[in-house]
C-alpha cells in the first residue's frame, strides 16, 4: 500500500506538470463555460495528449487499487452524483490518495476551500433517480421496521 500511494504522488505531481504546460501550449483545452478563468474547466482529454492520458490511467488504476470495495468507489459505481468531494481538516488528506476524480475541500474556520477539482461524472439523470428511490425505499423499511409497521392484510 506504501508503494501504491508513493507512487500516486509521483503521478500526482507528474499530472499537474503536464496540465500547466497543456494550459499554456494549448489554450483551445479551454472549455469556455465560466466568465472568470479560476472556474474555468479544462478538457485535457482531447485527442494527441498521449502522455497526460499515459499518467492518468495508470493513477486510475492505482486508485482503483487503492480504493476498491471501500464507500468511495461504491459511490461512483452506483452514479450517486457528478461531482464527488472529500471535506477534511487542514493537512488530513492529502490530494495523491484521492479517490480517482474526486476532489478536496477543506476547512478554514466557517469557509470550505477547494484544494482538489474533481472531475466530472456525467451520470444520466434517470439512473441518480434510481439510486435515490433505492435509498428512499431501504429508509422506509427501516424506518417501518423500528416502528412495527408491517403491510400484511389483517381482517
Amino acid at each position: 500500500m506504501k508503494a501504491t500511494l508513493d507512487r500516486l504522488k509521483v503521478l500526482g505531481e507528474r499530472r499537474e506538470k503536464a496540465e500547466l504546460e497543456l494550459k499554456i501550449h494549448y489554450p483551445s483545452i479551454r472549455n469556455g463555460d465560466s466568465l472568470f478563468q479560476e472556474f474555468e474547466t479544462l478538457n485535457f482529454e482531447r485527442p494527441g495528449y498521449e502522455r497526460y492520458q499515459k499518467i492518468v490511467r495508470e493513477m486510475q488504476q492505482l486508485s482503483d487499487r487503492l480504493h476498491r470495495n471501500t464507500k468511495f468507489d461504491r459511490l461512483t459505481k452506483y452514479g450517486a452524483a457528478n461531482l464527488f468531494y472529500v471535506v477534511a481538516e487542514p493537512s488530513l488528506v492529502v490530494p495523491a490518495v484521492l479517490p480517482a476524480g474526486w476532489g478536496l475541500l477543506e476547512r478554514e474556520g466557517e469557509a470550505l476551500i477547494l484544494k482538489a477539482k474533481p472531475q466530472w461524472h456525467e451520470v444520466p439523470e434517470e439512473d441518480r433517480l434510481a439510486f435515490f428511490q433505492r435509498i428512499a425505499m431501504a429508509a422506509t423499511r427501516s424506518v417501518n421496521r423500528e416502528n412495527g409497521i408491517t403491510f400484511e392484510y389483517q381482517r
